[in-house]
């Protein structure tokens, strides 16, 4: 397997070509929904599978899109409801995992420089300066 497991995502089958393709191309390894355990939700899916059929209405769908603030048409079909809502959460999953690495980073991290940004004063002597500071002198 390599190195980054892939998310499940349980959908009724069979499934059509074109939504196995797009559910694998977003990264998720399909499974019959009759595998699904009961009382599971799918990953950024909150719960809208009431009967856990595998199966969302139009409705469904809708309402989720619109408490997800996602503008759709009225018109839009059943499949694009579907491609929007899984854009939106493959959307958050990407910033949930940008937001965990950004949490991680050691408190106090130095910036990165450019050894090329980096001076050195030099005497005129050519001997480099010492250019950290000194105390006061108290004579």
């Amino acid at each position: 397997m390599s190195g980054k497991e892939k998310t499940i995502w349980y959908e009724k089958h069979p499934v059509s070509q074109e939504r196995k393709q797009e559910l694998v191309g977003k990264g998720f390894k399909i499974i019959d929904a009759v595998f699904k355990p009961e009382g599971y939700e799918q990953e950024g899916e909150g719960g809208l599978d009431k009967n856990g059929d595998g199966n969302i209405t139009v409705n469904e769908l809708r309402a989720d899109l619109e408490k997800r603030g996602i503008a759709f048409k009225k018109s839009a079909s059943k499949a694009e409801l579907q491609e929007l809502l899984l854009a939106a959460i493959v959307d958050e999953k990407a910033k949930e995992e940008e937001k965990a690495k950004e949490e991680k980073k050691p408190e106090g991290e130095l910036p990165v420089v450019n050894a090329d940004e980096v001076t050195t004063t030099v005497a005129t002597d050519g001997a480099p300066q010492d250019t950290t500071a000194q105390p006061a002198s108290t004579n």
